[in-house]
């Protein structure tokens, strides 16, 4: 059992290395072609960076549907928490939740392999999005739009809880994991570009 859990955390804290390696080198790359202050290389705007990286949990299981091209969309649900101290000097935990979209094949492979409760790390960009419903109300909304999604390995206390005492084969008996879901990859990450509208009134 210790091995697992070390093997976990190991696996967990690599793939977060990653993710921030990767968002040192844009930072550096937007820095550089800035010319170091932010003006730009001939003192004119580069634009700005928008990068986001998130690990915590799966708040739903993935929403998925198809666009009427056939390119397949996944809502997804994610909190996030981190502990602070109150005016009291306690710690406490503080949750912030996330909404993502992802596209293509990532979208699919989401949908295949996670659940509430997942542990994900998820790189991408904020998003704003308007559109008009179909009562003709302005609706808007910020949320992350996913470059890439890796599965991070579940640690043993969730296993445990889901198997009942940790038996290894899941909530239907087969091993395919709890409600039926295939069983999820010790990590995976898979990119995919954008789709088109599908009519339901909201540009995504």
């Amino acid at each position: 059992m210790k091995e697992t859990v070390t093997e976990t955390a190991v696996t967990v804290e690599k793939a977060k290395t990653e993710a921030f390696e990767g968002l040192a080198r844009d930072l550096k790359a937007w820095w550089e072609k800035s010319g170091g202050n932010g003006n730009g290389q001939n003192g004119g705007s580069t634009g700005g960076l928008n990068r986001v990286v998130l690990a915590g949990n799966m708040t739903r299981d993935p929403q998925l549907r198809k666009l009427p091209s056939g390119m397949a969309v996944a809502d997804l649900g994610l909190a996030t928490s981190e502990t602070r101290k109150n005016k009291s000097g306690e710690n406490v935990d503080v949750v912030c939740f996330v909404d993502i979209v992802t596209w293509g094949r990532q979208a699919e492979t989401c949908a295949q392999y996670l659940k509430k409760g997942s542990p994900v790390l998820v790189e991408g960009r904020l998003q704003f999005d308007r559109w008009e419903a179909k009562t003709g109300e302005k609706r808007s909304k910020l949320r992350v739009r996913a470059d890439s999604v890796k599965f991070l390995p579940r640690s043993h206390a969730q296993n445990g809880q889901e198997n009942g005492g940790g038996n290894g084969n899941g909530g239907n008996g087969n091993g395919n994991g709890a409600n039926g879901h295939a069983a999820e990859p010790a990590l995976c990450g898979v990119a995919d570009g954008p789709g088109d509208e599908d009519g339901n009134g909201m540009p995504f």
